[in-house]
């Protein structure tokens, strides 16, 4: 671990951008919206950040009300499932969405799995908690499979697994073994000009071209950040220069089947 890792650890934990809504979805949030870097970084401090968003005066001034890729993440799942009732659906990174309680009220036998807790129950769902890759699934057993806004973290550090190279790869591959022979794969990335961080990638066309590898794409849509709440949709190309790596403003939403 070099030095400037350990200089995130450290102040990650009283340092935050965000200041979410205490909610299951991450759908929408409240940012600072001071420009001053220095300023704004004396402000993420998460006591300063609690004390200012507590009173009403001090939230309006600072603070601005914002949507998350989730406003049409989620919708793009619900419209591309299309698939029978007690269909075997698995929810990749299902930490904090309301997805898998979407689907289990709709009749589908859900199952997540994410490194953190999900604290709500349902009887069409089944939670497992642990490293998605050592989890012991029967091959082929999945109707569907939903991963949104995760496959960009894996094999990173920042949400607590162990570093791994290449690890959405690896996990796609995975994801071709438990699909059933005509199983659906639904996913969303970042999307852009390619970047990287100790927290995320940012796909572009070629870096997406190589995590599909395998699959037949039916379906794909992209989906660009216009303001604080207004997402529209565009072409591919629209993405390319358009930077994600401090936050996200461009996705890609995909529909595929395995080859």
């Amino acid at each position: 671990m070099n030095k400037k890792e350990i200089i995130k650890l450290i102040i990650l934990p009283i340092y935050n951008k965000r200041m979410p809504e205490k909610s299951l979805s991450t759908a929408f949030f409240t940012r600072i919206k001071i420009k001053n870097k220095i300023i704004k970084n004396i402000l993420c401090l998460k006591p300063i950040t609690q004390i200012l968003y507590a009173f009403p005066i001090t939230r309006k001034i600072f603070f601005v009300f914002s949507a998350s890729e989730r406003v049409v993440e989620i919708p793009f799942v619900l419209e591309n499932i299309n698939s029978q009732e007690n269909s075997k659906i698995l929810d990749f990174g299902c930490a904090r969405s309301p997805l898998p309680l979407y689907l289990a009220n709709k009749g589908y036998k859900v199952i997540g799995s994410d490194l953190r807790d999900y604290n709500l129950k349902h009887p069409n769902f089944k939670f497992i908690k642990g490293d998605f890759m050592k989890i012991d699934f029967s091959k082929q057993y999945f109707d569907v499979i939903i991963s949104v806004s995760v496959l960009e973290h894996v094999g990173l550090e920042k949400y607590g697994s162990n570093k791994f190279e290449r690890g959405d790869i690896k996990v796609m591959k995975k994801f071709k073994q438990l699909l059933t022979k005509n199983g659906k794969l639904i996913i969303t990335v970042p999307y852009g000009k390619e970047e990287f961080s100790y927290m995320m990638r940012i796909y572009n066309r070629d870096s997406l071209k190589r995590l599909l590898k395998g699959y037949k794409i039916e379906k794909e849509e992209y989906y660009y950040r216009k303001n604080y709440s207004d997402w529209v949709k565009v072409k591919p190309s629209f993405l390319n220069n358009k930077s994600s790596i401090k936050e996200v403003i461009g996705v890609a939403m995909i529909c595929a089947k395995k080859k």
